[in-house]
């Protein structure tokens, strides 16, 4: 009866072990198929061939554990964002924050990119809010998600919550780009190089304080307006808009 039993549990063992190295030599070949997918996918969407970089994504992510698809999920929802697929694009990054990926800034930067092309002005809203208060254990002064929440702000009609985030944008972005300049390396031209993201900085303020400038037209503030679309000016003097709305406003907007 002993040595029955005995066979019965030696069996059960070896087969449980057969079992088990055949489900580890599987997971094994999935993820090395899975890895191989990926990289084809990466190939396939630097060259541009968007459709066959998602169905080879989605192949890699039809034989990965679901716990470990996140980036992939990451990847292919930003190829369906560059091909315009927003609803796709959502699905992925919404799996993405799903997954675990919920302390990142970009995560949650991209859906609010994804819910504004669909004029879900509310829900990128949120997305930005959330953004933002992940990225202050980065740089301080990165400006995008404020310039990105201020944008939906006013698309939404709510125009001094835009005009309050374009100012932060404003204070950050000497800060940022002055950074950047600081981060050139001796072995470069640092004064081409400082020239050039001077032009950057001035070129962006001169966009930032435009959008502000219609912010204050769209909230009746045209004397604030007027003042913005003269800052926009003396940064670019070739923006023909604030330029065009700063006369019509001086001559019109009392």
């Amino acid at each position: 009866m002993k040595k029955a039993l005995l066979a019965i549990i030696t069996t059960v063992f070896i087969l449980s072990l057969i079992g088990y190295i055949r489900y580890s030599n599987q997971q094994k070949i999935n993820r090395d198929r899975a890895n191989a997918f990926s990289k084809k996918g990466a190939l396939f969407f630097e060259t541009g061939e968007y459709d066959k970089a998602i169905e080879f994504y989605t192949e890699a992510i039809n034989i990965t554990k679901p716990k470990k698809r996140l980036y992939l999920y990451h990847n292919r929802g930003f190829v369906y964002l560059i091909k315009g697929d927003n609803d796709k694009a959502l699905a992925d990054y919404t799996q993405v924050i799903q997954l675990g990926d919920c302390n990142s800034d970009t995560t949650y930067s991209t859906r609010g990119d994804i819910y504004f092309n669909i004029c879900e002005y509310d829900l990128a809203i949120a997305d930005f809010s959330k953004a933002i208060i992940l990225q202050k254990k980065y740089e301080p002064n990165i400006y995008w998600n404020y310039e990105k929440r201020g944008d939906a702000y006013f698309k939404n009609g709510e125009y001094n919550l835009a005009i309050e985030d374009y100012s932060e944008v404003i204070r950050r972005l000497p800060g940022y780009y002055n950074s950047k300049i600081n981060q050139i390396s001796p072995d470069f031209g640092i004064e081409e190089l400082t020239l050039m993201i001077n032009r950057t900085l001035n070129q962006k303020l001169s966009d930032v304080y435009y959008r502000r400038g219609r912010a204050n037209i769209s909230a009746s503030d045209y004397n604030y307006a007027i003042e913005d679309f003269e800052e926009s000016l003396h940064f670019n003097p070739n923006n023909n808009e604030a330029n065009e709305l700063k006369i019509f406003y001086e001559k019109y907007g009392h």
